[in-house]
Protein backbone atom coordinates (compact mmCIF):
# COMPACT_ATOMS: atom_id res chain seq x y z
CA UNK A 1 0.00 0.00 0.00
CA UNK A 2 0.89 3.67 0.35
CA UNK A 3 2.85 3.11 3.57
CA UNK A 4 5.10 0.58 1.86
CA UNK A 5 5.95 3.10 -0.89
CA UNK A 6 6.78 5.82 1.65
CA UNK A 7 8.90 3.54 3.83
CA UNK A 8 10.82 2.25 0.82
CA UNK A 9 11.67 5.80 -0.26
CA UNK A 10 12.75 6.70 3.27
CA UNK A 11 15.02 3.67 3.50
CA UNK A 12 16.78 4.72 0.27
CA UNK A 13 17.35 8.29 1.48
CA UNK A 14 19.97 9.88 3.70
CA UNK A 15 19.17 11.87 6.83
CA UNK A 16 19.79 15.18 5.05
CA UNK A 17 17.45 14.42 2.11
CA UNK A 18 14.03 15.99 1.54
CA UNK A 19 11.08 14.03 0.11
CA UNK A 20 8.06 15.28 -1.81
CA UNK A 21 5.12 13.31 -3.26
CA UNK A 22 2.51 13.79 -5.98
CA UNK A 23 -0.62 11.62 -6.15
CA UNK A 24 -3.15 11.77 -8.96
CA UNK A 25 -5.76 9.57 -10.60
CA UNK A 26 -5.29 8.54 -14.20
CA UNK A 27 -9.08 8.61 -14.56
CA UNK A 28 -9.44 12.21 -13.36
CA UNK A 29 -7.08 13.91 -15.78
CA UNK A 30 -8.89 17.23 -15.53
CA UNK A 31 -8.42 17.40 -11.76
CA UNK A 32 -5.35 18.71 -9.99
CA UNK A 33 -3.28 16.05 -8.22
CA UNK A 34 -2.65 15.96 -4.51
CA UNK A 35 0.73 17.12 -3.23
CA UNK A 36 2.94 16.47 -0.24
CA UNK A 37 5.32 19.40 0.14
CA UNK A 38 9.04 18.74 0.49
CA UNK A 39 10.06 17.96 4.03
CA UNK A 40 13.00 16.27 5.80
CA UNK A 41 13.01 12.49 5.65
CA UNK A 42 12.49 12.12 9.39
CA UNK A 43 9.31 14.23 9.17
CA UNK A 44 7.67 12.09 6.47
CA UNK A 45 5.03 9.85 8.05
CA UNK A 46 4.06 6.47 6.64
CA UNK A 47 0.41 7.45 6.22
CA UNK A 48 1.09 10.76 4.47
CA UNK A 49 -0.05 9.43 1.07
CA UNK A 50 -3.18 7.92 2.53
CA UNK A 51 -4.14 11.34 3.92
CA UNK A 52 -3.75 12.89 0.45
CA UNK A 53 -5.69 10.00 -1.08
CA UNK A 54 -8.52 10.61 1.37
CA UNK A 55 -8.68 14.26 0.34
CA UNK A 56 -8.94 13.34 -3.34
CA UNK A 57 -11.73 10.86 -2.62
CA UNK A 58 -13.74 13.43 -0.67
CA UNK A 59 -13.40 16.04 -3.42
CA UNK A 60 -14.39 13.62 -6.17
CA UNK A 61 -16.74 11.25 -4.35
CA UNK A 62 -19.20 10.98 -7.24
CA UNK A 63 -16.67 10.28 -10.00
CA UNK A 64 -14.04 8.14 -8.26
CA UNK A 65 -14.49 4.41 -8.74
CA UNK A 66 -12.91 1.49 -6.94
CA UNK A 67 -11.27 0.42 -10.20
CA UNK A 68 -9.51 3.76 -10.76
CA UNK A 69 -5.74 3.76 -11.10
CA UNK A 70 -3.65 6.20 -9.06
CA UNK A 71 -0.10 7.23 -9.84
CA UNK A 72 2.43 8.17 -7.15
CA UNK A 73 5.50 10.25 -7.95
CA UNK A 74 8.22 10.82 -5.39
CA UNK A 75 11.00 13.40 -5.68
CA UNK A 76 14.06 13.20 -3.49
CA UNK A 77 16.29 16.24 -3.01
CA UNK A 78 19.81 15.80 -1.69
CA UNK A 79 20.85 19.07 -0.05
CA UNK A 80 24.57 19.92 0.16
CA UNK A 81 25.95 19.81 3.68
CA UNK A 82 28.84 22.09 4.61
CA UNK A 83 30.33 24.34 7.24
CA UNK A 84 30.75 27.53 5.27
CA UNK A 85 33.21 28.42 2.56
CA UNK A 86 35.80 25.68 2.74
CA UNK A 87 38.32 25.21 0.00
CA UNK A 88 40.32 22.02 0.29
CA UNK A 89 44.06 22.49 0.03
CA UNK A 90 45.92 21.31 -3.03
CA UNK A 91 48.65 19.70 -0.94
CA UNK A 92 48.65 17.44 2.08
CA UNK A 93 51.80 18.57 3.84
CA UNK A 94 54.87 20.82 3.87
CA UNK A 95 57.09 18.45 1.92
CA UNK A 96 54.51 17.83 -0.79
CA UNK A 97 53.82 21.53 -1.33
CA UNK A 98 57.52 22.43 -1.31
CA UNK A 99 58.21 19.86 -4.02
CA UNK A 100 55.33 21.14 -6.15
CA UNK A 101 56.02 24.88 -5.92
CA UNK A 102 58.41 26.13 -8.60
CA UNK A 103 59.74 28.86 -6.32
CA UNK A 104 60.91 26.48 -3.58
CA UNK A 105 64.04 24.32 -3.41
CA UNK A 106 63.69 21.34 -1.08
CA UNK A 107 66.68 20.69 1.17
CA UNK A 108 67.30 16.96 1.53
CA UNK A 109 69.39 15.94 4.51
CA UNK A 110 69.87 13.17 7.04
CA UNK A 111 71.70 15.38 9.52
CA UNK A 112 70.95 18.50 11.56
CA UNK A 113 72.48 20.90 9.03
CA UNK A 114 69.39 21.82 7.00
CA UNK A 115 69.66 25.53 7.94
CA UNK A 116 73.31 25.77 6.89
CA UNK A 117 72.52 23.81 3.73
CA UNK A 118 69.60 26.11 2.93
CA UNK A 119 71.74 29.21 3.44
CA UNK A 120 74.53 28.06 1.11
CA UNK A 121 71.97 27.16 -1.56
CA UNK A 122 70.30 30.54 -1.03
CA UNK A 123 73.67 32.29 -1.32
CA UNK A 124 74.47 30.52 -4.57
CA UNK A 125 71.09 31.47 -6.00
CA UNK A 126 71.33 35.11 -4.89
CA UNK A 127 74.82 35.54 -6.38
CA UNK A 128 73.96 33.54 -9.49
CA UNK A 129 76.83 31.21 -8.77
CA UNK A 130 77.79 29.15 -11.87
CA UNK A 131 77.87 26.11 -9.57
CA UNK A 132 74.38 26.78 -8.21
CA UNK A 133 72.87 23.63 -9.72
CA UNK A 134 75.68 21.45 -8.37
CA UNK A 135 75.36 23.04 -4.92
CA UNK A 136 71.59 22.64 -4.96
CA UNK A 137 71.83 18.98 -5.93
CA UNK A 138 74.80 18.38 -3.61
CA UNK A 139 76.91 17.01 -6.44
CA UNK A 140 80.27 15.79 -5.14
CA UNK A 141 79.06 16.88 -1.69
CA UNK A 142 79.43 20.55 -2.65
CA UNK A 143 76.43 21.51 -0.55
CA UNK A 144 77.62 19.52 2.46
CA UNK A 145 81.15 20.91 2.30
CA UNK A 146 80.00 24.50 1.93
CA UNK A 147 77.52 24.10 4.79
CA UNK A 148 80.22 22.77 7.11
CA UNK A 149 82.58 25.54 6.03
CA UNK A 150 79.90 28.16 6.74
CA UNK A 151 79.32 26.72 10.21
CA UNK A 152 83.03 26.88 10.99
CA UNK A 153 83.47 30.44 9.75
CA UNK A 154 80.35 31.64 11.57
CA UNK A 155 81.40 29.85 14.77
CA UNK A 156 77.99 28.30 15.10
CA UNK A 157 77.24 25.24 17.17
CA UNK A 158 74.26 23.41 15.68
CA UNK A 159 72.14 21.69 18.37
CA UNK A 160 71.25 18.04 17.89
CA UNK A 161 67.60 18.97 17.35
CA UNK A 162 68.56 21.50 14.65
CA UNK A 163 69.10 25.23 14.32
CA UNK A 164 66.77 27.99 15.49
CA UNK A 165 66.75 31.74 16.12
CA UNK A 166 70.14 31.91 17.96
CA UNK A 167 71.89 30.15 15.08
CA UNK A 168 70.11 32.33 12.51
CA UNK A 169 71.34 35.44 14.31
CA UNK A 170 74.94 34.21 14.22
CA UNK A 171 74.74 33.32 10.54
CA UNK A 172 73.28 36.75 9.82
CA UNK A 173 76.06 38.50 11.76
CA UNK A 174 78.63 36.64 9.67
CA UNK A 175 76.96 37.25 6.30
CA UNK A 176 77.26 41.03 6.07
CA UNK A 177 76.38 41.19 2.37
CA UNK A 178 73.20 39.18 2.79
CA UNK A 179 69.84 39.64 4.45
CA UNK A 180 68.20 36.45 5.70
CA UNK A 181 64.42 36.27 5.96
CA UNK A 182 62.67 33.12 7.13
CA UNK A 183 58.94 32.71 6.48
CA UNK A 184 56.67 30.32 8.32
CA UNK A 185 54.99 27.72 6.17
CA UNK A 186 51.28 28.00 5.34
CA UNK A 187 51.08 31.76 5.89
CA UNK A 188 51.66 32.91 2.28
CA UNK A 189 54.54 35.04 3.51
CA UNK A 190 52.58 37.04 6.08
CA UNK A 191 54.12 35.32 9.10
CA UNK A 192 57.88 35.83 9.48
CA UNK A 193 59.89 33.50 11.69
CA UNK A 194 63.13 35.48 11.44
CA UNK A 195 64.22 38.69 9.75
CA UNK A 196 67.88 39.64 9.66
CA UNK A 197 67.32 43.37 9.52
CA UNK A 198 70.25 43.93 7.15
CA UNK A 199 68.14 46.10 4.85
CA UNK A 200 71.15 47.53 3.00
CA UNK A 201 72.39 44.09 2.01
CA UNK A 202 73.11 43.54 -1.66
CA UNK A 203 71.82 39.96 -1.66
CA UNK A 204 68.71 38.38 -0.16
CA UNK A 205 68.28 34.86 1.17
CA UNK A 206 64.66 33.79 1.66
CA UNK A 207 63.87 30.56 3.48
CA UNK A 208 60.71 28.63 4.34
CA UNK A 209 60.44 27.08 7.81
CA UNK A 210 58.22 24.34 9.17
CA UNK A 211 58.65 22.06 12.18
CA UNK A 212 62.41 22.46 12.39
CA UNK A 213 63.15 22.16 8.67
CA UNK A 214 64.29 24.86 6.25
CA UNK A 215 63.78 25.03 2.49
CA UNK A 216 64.96 27.73 0.10
CA UNK A 217 62.66 30.24 -1.58
CA UNK A 218 63.97 31.24 -4.99
CA UNK A 219 60.84 33.10 -6.09
CA UNK A 220 58.49 34.68 -3.57
CA UNK A 221 55.46 35.00 -5.83
CA UNK A 222 55.76 31.40 -7.01
CA UNK A 223 56.32 30.12 -3.48
CA UNK A 224 53.32 31.98 -2.08
CA UNK A 225 51.06 31.55 -5.13
CA UNK A 226 50.48 35.26 -5.77
CA UNK A 227 51.18 37.72 -8.57
CA UNK A 228 52.99 40.32 -6.46
CA UNK A 229 54.69 40.33 -3.07
CA UNK A 230 55.77 43.31 -0.97
CA UNK A 231 58.93 42.18 0.81
CA UNK A 232 58.93 45.15 3.18
CA UNK A 233 55.39 44.53 4.46
CA UNK A 234 55.34 40.78 3.79
CA UNK A 235 52.04 41.10 1.95
CA UNK A 236 51.01 38.94 -1.05
CA UNK A 237 48.55 40.41 -3.53
CA UNK A 238 47.29 39.68 -7.03
CA UNK A 239 46.38 43.04 -8.57
CA UNK A 240 48.27 46.29 -9.05
CA UNK A 241 47.12 48.98 -6.68
CA UNK A 242 45.69 46.55 -4.13
CA UNK A 243 48.64 47.20 -1.84
CA UNK A 244 49.99 50.71 -1.33
CA UNK A 245 53.02 51.56 0.78
CA UNK A 246 56.19 53.63 0.55
CA UNK A 247 58.13 50.55 -0.51
CA UNK A 248 56.12 50.01 -3.70
CA UNK A 249 57.21 51.92 -6.79
CA UNK A 250 54.57 54.66 -7.36
CA UNK A 251 55.06 54.38 -11.12
CA UNK A 252 54.77 50.69 -11.94
CA UNK A 253 53.10 49.80 -8.60
CA UNK A 254 54.74 46.39 -8.61
CA UNK A 255 58.40 46.71 -7.67
CA UNK A 256 59.72 46.59 -4.14
CA UNK A 257 61.97 48.47 -3.50
CA UNK A 258 60.85 51.28 -5.84
CA UNK A 259 62.39 51.65 -9.29
CA UNK A 260 65.44 53.89 -9.45
CA UNK A 261 65.23 57.22 -11.24
CA UNK A 262 67.40 57.20 -14.36
CA UNK A 263 68.41 60.17 -16.52
CA UNK A 264 66.26 62.46 -14.34
CA UNK A 265 63.12 60.88 -15.79
CA UNK A 266 60.52 62.54 -18.01
CA UNK A 267 58.20 65.32 -16.86
CA UNK A 268 54.72 65.48 -18.42
CA UNK A 269 54.12 69.07 -19.64
CA UNK A 270 50.40 68.81 -18.86
CA UNK A 271 50.17 67.23 -15.41
CA UNK A 272 53.78 67.93 -14.38
CA UNK A 273 54.08 64.38 -13.07
CA UNK A 274 57.47 62.68 -13.08
CA UNK A 275 57.82 59.43 -15.04
CA UNK A 276 60.80 57.08 -14.76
Amino acid sequence: GFSKIVNEMKSNSSDSDYLGFTLHSLNLKSKDPGYVAFRPVDQVKGDVLFEIFGGIIQSNAESVKSTDTFKVECTRVNLPVGSGRVRPGLFNNFNEESKSRKGIVVIKNNDNLCLARAIVVGKAHAKKDPQYKAIRQNDAKRQTNKAQKLITKSRVQIPVEGAGIPELEKFQDHLKKYNITVYNFNSKGRDVYFEGGNTDAKFKINLLFHQGHYNVITNLTAAFACNYFCEACHIPYDHKGHHRCSNICPCCQTTSPPCTLEHKGIVCPLCRRHFR
